[in-house]
């Protein structure tokens, strides 16, 4: 052979070797599907190994009402829930309990999960705190038959001073996005 050929053919294998652990490397770093998330998402362990899921876990709260803000970590989500899924994409609820003192406090987190090339990741997120004795947070879908829209309603306060407030959201563009009210 000549050594034109021999340089093909080990550029070729060099490639072929690239990919093959290019693909074992992602496949590490990928969520699980949809409804493995549901479990995997409050599993303690799982979660201290997942960096990617840091910022769905942590706030900045005040020690004390009015107080310096501290910095809280849950260990895992307390509650998920898949929302709406499509082959592609998938919207899940995510409630973690951060530790805080001053009072009760709910992270919750609407995360919309994209497959691309076989592999599962975080396409887009918004996260919201709900706090207060009464501090909650639930989604649901809004419109019986539009799956891909939901709404998220979050219970806050406590001692008389309670109340909810609810926001719509839907799937556009790959984005989850606000559903603007309509106009009086």
């Amino acid at each position: 052979m000549s050594p034109t050929v021999m340089n093909a053919k080990a550029v070729l294998i060099a490639i072929v070797c690239l990919l093959v652990f290019s693909h074992e490397l992602a496949a590490q770093s990928t969520l699980p599907t949809p409804q493995e998330c549901v479990q995997k998402f409050t599993d303690k362990s799982w979660c201290a190994t997942r960096p990617d899921l840091r910022s769905f876990l942590e706030v900045d709260f005040p020690e004390y009402p009015g107080g310096p803000k501290a910095h809280y970590r849950s260990e895992a989500f307390s509650e998920v829930s898949v929302l709406w899924s499509s082959t592609t994409q998938a919207l899940l609820l995510a409630n973690a309990l951060p530790p805080t003192k001053a009072t009760p406090t709910v992270l919750s987190s609407l995360i919309l999960l994209r497959q691309s090339g076989g592999v599962w990741s975080v396409g887009h997120s918004m996260t919201f705190l709900a706090s207060g004795k009464y501090s909650a947070a639930k989604a649901e879908p809004a419109v019986e038959g539009a799956s891909a829209v939901v709404t998220l309603t979050l219970t806050q306060g406590g001692r008389g001073n309670a109340y909810s407030q609810s926001e719509t959201f839907k799937i556009d563009d790959q984005k989850i996005q606000r559903v603007p009210l309509p106009a009086p």
